[in-house]
């Protein structure tokens, strides 16, 4: 469709984000390096630039202070999976279902860390996944629908605002999701109008574009 508009991008990940996922959902939560680049080029950007790809998983796994280890059988894995204590944390994301912040879990949650020191365990640890550019995190087994649902918003024509629970039980019947692993949180995507539970999006045009996605890159 020809149009003026681009469609907005929404919430992402970092390289070093986006590894970690690739591992998580890995079976025994390491890769060898093809494997990497290959979930990178499916889930990091539009076009098929290997080249840079590869040069953005290179800078997260061969940094200085890197989360990511190769072993003798050239698998990559992260240093430190889980920390145990962090398994509070793991059950109060699940309690509450949705995307949290730093602060939320100092208060609610009793950890022997301090801000800086949950964020870089957080980090180091396979079960969290960073939303990048905010204070959110999500559990890396979680996947975050956002784009699905303003995608079918958009392609339907949706621009009234509809109730949260209505428009996932649409997306739910439409692509038989699995709903103890998805999550929608419109709460931290800008394409979304929010009004409490009422959700409405701008329609826009689009424009046809092989210009990639922009990622940021952490390391």
């Amino acid at each position: 469709m020809n149009g003026r508009s681009k469609q907005k991008s929404g919430p992402c990940y970092s390289n070093v984000s986006l590894i970690k996922r690739a591992l998580y959902q890995s079976r025994n939560g390491s890769l060898p390096y093809p494997d990497i680049i290959l979930y990178m080029q499916k889930n990091w950007t539009t076009s098929n630039k290997s080249n840079d790809i590869k040069l953005v998983v290179d800078l997260a796994l061969n940094a200085k202070k890197s989360f990511f280890l190769e072993d003798e059988n050239g698998l990559w894995g992260i240093k430190k999976q889980e920390e145990t204590l962090l398994d509070e944390v793991v059950a109060f994301a699940n309690a509450i279902n949705r995307p949290f912040q730093l602060k939320e879990v100092i208060k609610k949650v009793e950890t022997p860390f301090a801000k800086t020191e949950l964020q870089q365990s957080l980090r180091s640890d396979l079960r969290f996944t960073e939303v990048e550019g905010t204070d959110f995190w999500l559990l890396s087994s979680w996947e975050l629908i956002n784009d699905l649902v303003y995608k079918f918003m958009q392609e339907n024509n949706i621009s009234n605002e509809i109730h949260k629970k209505d428009i996932l039980k649409v997306i739910k019947e439409e692509f038989n999701l699995n709903e103890e692993t998805y999550i929608f949180s419109p709460e931290i995507d800008n394409r979304f109008n929010v009004k409490r539970n009422l959700i409405q999006v701008d329609l826009v045009e689009f424009i046809d574009s092989e210009e990639p996605v922009e990622v940021p890159i952490e390391i």
